[in-house]
């Protein structure tokens, strides 16, 4: 068996003739699942980055260096959980779209 032969076979997938696909009742269900996931981690980094502006604030107005010092650092690790829940809500609505589209659903 050739390489060209080999590849051909492993792009084919592992089970020739076998389309993995979602079972129907699962489609709707998993995407909704998957919105609510979406929708509440976004909302509490929102939350997570007006309590640290919060504490922002109250660590500049009353000079308490410390406050002021984790609400920064609680801005920085809110943005970057919203980027987290933003990019993998997108794939994995991407992923499920693929697999309901296979599954004959919407």
């Amino acid at each position: 068996m050739r390489m060209t032969d080999t590849i051909t076979v492993l792009a084919d997938g592992p089970i020739p003739g076998y389309t993995p696909s979602l079972p129907a009742p699962l489609v709707g269900l998993s995407s909704t699942v998957l919105g609510w996931t979406a929708g509440i981690g976004l909302g509490m980094s929102c939350l997570g980055l007006l309590m640290s502006l919060g504490f922002i604030g109250l660590g500049e107005s009353t000079e308490r260096d410390g406050l002021a010092v984790r609400g920064k650092k609680g801005v920085k690790w809110s943005l970057i959980s919203a980027a987290g829940f933003g990019c993998a809500s997108a794939l994995l609505a991407a992923v499920y779209s693929m697999a309901a589209s296979s599954a004959g659903g919407s």
